[in-house]
């Protein structure tokens, strides 16, 4: 690889592991729960799914959708309080209370997935300090 696209690759690496830039990301939703690998997992594969568009509108609304679970992802699933949610509240464009169930958690699957043996990040990984 010549010296240029190096030095290209590592300034965008710089930028996007930078806390401005991911502030305003939907990364930044997963790794407000470092501590919980359960509502971790269930909030990043939440965001996912409705991270397509503007990047302020996807963080508006994954918080808008974490408000309607309390901040408790794995709670709100595990408890399926996600069929109090009325089929027709739009939570992101296309996303709707309808769809919770029926993409996110169908036939009960994450309610069903072992999520106990998160150890958390590894203080000697390279991304450890990025996850902070």
């Amino acid at each position: 690889m010549n010296a240029e696209i190096t030095e290209l690759l590592l300034s965008e690496a710089a930028r996007i592991n930078s806390p401005e830039f991911i502030a305003a990301d939907p990364v930044q939703f997963p790794r407000r729960f470092l501590s919980s690998q359960p509502d971790a997992e269930i909030v990043s594969l939440l965001a996912a799914h409705i991270a397509w568009g503007n990047r302020k509108m996807i963080c508006r609304d994954a918080d808008r959708m974490l408000e309607m679970m309390d901040g408790q992802p794995h709670a709100f699933v595990m408890e399926g309080a996600y069929e109090a949610i009325s089929d027709t509240t739009n939570i992101h464009r296309t996303f709707f209370g309808r769809t919770l169930p029926t993409v996110s958690f169908p036939h009960g699957i994450l309610p069903r997935l072992s999520m106990t043996n998160w150890p958390g990040p590894t203080a000697g990984h390279p991304t450890a300090a990025a996850c902070r």
